[in-house]
């Protein structure tokens, strides 16, 4: 069993390691400088928002392989234009769960914000309830699922929620599965499809060893830069290869 790290060298030593990885990405430097590294017996904080999807996941990634091995606890959040009430945040993100066709024989419930676990009554009942919390802009999924591909897409849906700035998913899969390249692949394929905002019947999508590849033709700019922040959406990617070309 590993030691809790006490010793204020070795803690400095991780977070220059952290920060040395961000520096040799300059689309990382900038928007990471004010996310806070600390560490705590075990694990790795980071804490602070970035203005996209791709820096989160590639900040968090880059704090795995370089942690010395330690856990990380993701609490960066997703700067976003729309400023919401939670109240009315937890009702959208509600809605779209209830109205996706892939949760139509599940029960979505409220929780209150600071909920950790489902109420005793509900958390027996396997593959058929999600919770919805949601705190300060942060999303909180709690339940069982009965898929990766609903655990994965059911985040999608919480990232498309104006207001929206961080999602915690404690789903959890039941019976579990092994994850693969073309289990994420499906679930990008997916959001790119559901996603109201894109019209994406000409990106084609491919994975290997985590990294996605999207390539095909888009309309503009936007709707490029979109299918790449679904792409990213999908929990489990650690690299987007945007190939879409415009559609002139």
């Amino acid at each position: 069993m590993r030691r809790p790290m006490e010793n204020s060298d070795m803690t400095n030593d991780i977070e220059h390691a952290i920060r040395v990885a961000i520096e040799e990405q300059p689309r990382l430097t900038t928007e990471c400088r004010s996310v806070s590294i600390e560490l705590h017996p075990d694990v790795l904080v980071l804490d602070g928002l970035v203005a996209t999807i791709a820096a989160k996941r590639r900040l968090a990634l880059l704090a795995a392989q370089n942690g010395g091995g330690l856990g990380v606890l993701d609490r960066v959040g997703v700067q976003t234009a729309t400023q919401r009430e939670d109240a009315e945040v937890a009702i959208d993100l509600i809605e779209a769960l209830d109205h996706e066709p892939i949760f139509q024989n599940y029960r979505v419930l409220a929780l209150p914000a600071d909920a950790m676990s489902l109420p005793d009554h509900m958390a027996s009942i396997e593959n058929s309830t999600i919770g919805v919390a949601v705190n300060a802009g942060t999303a909180r999924l709690l339940g069982i699922v009965a898929s990766l591909f609903h655990r994965r897409i059911s985040e999608v849906l919480c990232w498309w929620i104006p207001g929206v700035t961080d999602v915690n998913n404690h789903l959890y899969v039941m019976p579990s599965e092994t994850d693969s390249d073309q289990e994420i692949s499906n679930a990008v394929r997916i959001a790119l499809d559901k996603d109201p905002w894109l019209n994406a019947p000409n990106v084609k999508v491919s994975t290997h060893a985590r990294e996605v590849n999207l390539a095909g033709t888009l309309a503009d700019a936007a709707q490029r830069h979109r299918a790449e922040c679904d792409a990213w959406y999908v929990r489990g990617v650690h690299e987007v290869v945007n190939n879409i070309e415009i559609d002139s």
